[in-house]
């Protein structure tokens, strides 16, 4: 829900102020940063943050991707004849159609192979050779509570050192991102 309110928010206020100024390029710039910022906190989260803290550095990163995101559809249009408006909208959907693909994709590879290593390191071995870590890995509260104290706290130590490593490689591309956003062109 934060991530949400962080998201609507943030494309709330980029959508009014560009159009009362007409001026967009701040917003991506000022997007790109905060989502960058945003992962990095994230990467940051363990078994005993609070809820505030979390939801915190979930609406930092919300915000971002709310500054970013609808921007830069405008900018598409604005970059094309008006009879490309609708060839170049379709053409960034279908783009970030692939991108949630592929960044899905990469990032539960990432994750999965986290928990392929730490399960083994932090659950004890009797139990971790009975975890088949795969792609369809799932587990719900009731069956982590049917553990033992010290394996849920293993089990739960592998999850957010998985996610801790997925954030961390999402930070240098957020940052890529970032920089990239300084070549884009108000029109």
């Amino acid at each position: 829900i934060p991530l949400m309110i962080g998201l609507l928010a943030g494309s709330i206020l980029a959508g009014q102020t560009v159009s009362r100024t007409g001026r967009y390029k701040v917003f991506p710039i000022v997007g790109a940063a905060l989502t960058t910022f945003g992962m990095w906190l994230v990467s940051h989260l363990g078994l005993h943050t609070s809820h505030l803290t979390v939801s915190l550095d979930v609406l930092v990163l919300g915000a971002g991707m709310g500054m970013t995101m609808q921007i830069m559809f405008l900018a598409t249009q604005n970059a094309v004849e008006p009879t490309q408006i609708g060839t170049a909208t379709a053409a960034v959907t279908f783009f970030r159609s692939l991108g949630g693909a592929f960044g899905t994709s990469l990032f539960g590879a990432i994750f999965v192979a986290g928990l392929s290593h730490w399960i083994p390191v932090l659950v004890p071995s009797t139990v971790a050779k009975g975890l088949h870590v795969g792609g369809s890995f799932s587990m719900s509260p009731a069956q982590l509570h049917a553990y033992p104290a010290v394996v849920q706290h293993g089990i739960l130590d592998s999850f957010v050192r998985s996610l801790h490593t997925v954030f961390l490689v999402g930070v240098p591309l957020a940052a890529v991102m970032f920089a990239l956003t300084f070549l884009l062109r108000e029109v």
